[in-house]
């Protein structure tokens, strides 16, 4: 009968350590595939939120409404990343509806491609002024969760009288580039 040998052979280090690296390897590689910049042509740097308001105004399915103390939803239906705002979004609806905000859900479409709108899914809220108060993703990271948004604080500080007029063009996470 053979014995078994028990004792940590130095290639058992060298198996672990190679294998330790591939997992590495491929989580900052997946990861990196998820994170995606929110506006990676630029569209929104150096722009005032009045445009921004034009431009998206002139959508048709926006041609006949008032957008004063309102939140837009940009979503794409092909857009996988949806799915992790979902929630966020809910609870987004439930206070502004409290707070007397209008809701609007606006699908981009291929005839919405080159517009000002860099990526899905994303946000826009209007004050009672009908000026911007935000405008950009749900939140940042891999999850886009509701944990690390920055639109409740937006709401937070505009019911405290401050319109902070926050274009959000540098946030990674998940989008789905337009």
């Amino acid at each position: 009968m053979l014995a078994s040998n028990k004792r940590v052979k130095p290639y058992h280090y060298i198996i672990l350590i190679g294998w330790l690296t591939l997992v590495v390897v491929a989580a900052v590689y997946f990861i990196g595939l998820r994170l995606v910049a929110f506006d990676p042509d630029k569209k929104l740097q150096a722009i005032e939120g009045d445009l921004i308001i034009e431009q998206i105004m002139q959508f048709d399915s926006l041609a006949d409404k008032k957008l004063s103390n309102t939140i837009l939803h940009f979503t794409s239906e092909d857009c996988h990343c949806t799915q992790f705002s979902e929630a966020h979004k809910n609870e987004l609806n439930k206070s502004a509806q409290l707070d007397g905000f209008n809701i609007l859900n606006v699908s981009i479409t291929p005839e919405y491609v080159n517009s000002i709108i860099p990526s899905t899914p994303s946000v826009l809220l209007v004050d009672k002024l009908g000026k911007l108060l935000y405008f950009g993703p749900y939140s940042e990271g891999l999850a886009c969760s509701q944990s690390n948004g920055l639109i409740e604080v937006v709401l937070s500080n505009y019911k405290k009288g401050f319109n902070s007029k926050l274009i959000m063009d540098e946030a990674q996470g998940c989008y789905c580039n337009t």
